[in-house]
């Protein structure tokens, strides 16, 4: 029954969107949008969705000044509630002809939890693209809502290559909790010494006509299985995205 709400919801979205964008003047404003379907929802190397698939909306806008907003849904598998909805507000343009910038803050929504703020929690970012290589760090004071206080997400992305329409990617990224009790209640492990972890990507993909993508990516983290069991071990993960 909630996956059923879940395709109820995106395609609902979807619809008000389709009318939403043909309303829209795009002289200064352009309205964008992709849908994906994903075998594992992983964030910062951890499963959302317990290894399972997902189906993902993208909605966005941005005005040539650099300003824009967007609203992104998937379906999860924790806590009590089967969706997650985020929107984020920013900034981004070039800096130089070989540095750009990309700043904002992003609230994580997570409507079908019994208590509302739960799960729910906001961060703020920044992310520095030089050359290609992006450097990026985001700050939270409520990570994922109660029992988790302080916590930074430093990470760092590279083109390996792109060649005839294939790219390869890779990505590091560090997460900083503010206590080794903060970091324990994140897991819902045992209290030990930790206090960071961890996760690494490298994606292969490649773009097609008509607005399609796919990509294919391996995923781990430097969590034990103990603490964490298979959500945060390694993992492959095949995406299939349309934009419009």
């Amino acid at each position: 029954m909630k996956t059923k709400t879940v395709s109820i919801t995106i395609a609902l979205l979807a619809g008000l969107f389709s009318s939403a964008t043909q309303a829209v003047e795009t002289s200064k404003w352009q309205v964008s949008g992709d849908a994906t379907l994903t075998t594992n929802y992983v964030f910062r190397g951890i499963s959302q969705t317990s290894r399972g698939p997902a189906v993902q909306v993208t909605f966005a806008t941005e005005h040539t000044s650099g300003l824009y907003a967007s609203v992104w849904a998937s379906n999860v598998n924790f806590g009590e509630g089967s969706l997650e909805v985020d929107g984020t507000l920013g900034w981004r343009g070039q800096l130089s002809a070989s540095t750009s910038l990309d700043t904002g803050v992003i609230y994580y929504h997570y409507p079908e939890e019994a208590s509302a703020d739960e799960y729910d929690y906001a961060e703020i970012f920044a992310a520095l693209d030089i050359y290609q290589f992006t450097f990026g760090l985001h700050h939270s004071d409520n990570y994922f809502g109660a029992g988790v206080g302080s916590y930074q997400y430093l990470y760092l992305s590279a083109p390996i290559f792109d060649y005839d329409g294939w790219q390869l990617s890779i990505s590091a990224g560090y997460n900083r909790f503010s206590s080794a009790s903060d970091y324990a209640s994140f897991l819902g492990a045992p209290v030990n010494n930790d206090r960071d972890y961890w996760d690494g990507q490298l994606t292969l993909s490649r773009d097609f006509a008509d607005g399609w993508s796919s990509s294919i990516s391996y995923v781990n983290t430097s969590v034990s299985s103990a603490q964490c069991g298979a959500d945060c071990g390694s993992q492959w993960l095949l995406n299939l995205s349309r934009s419009f």
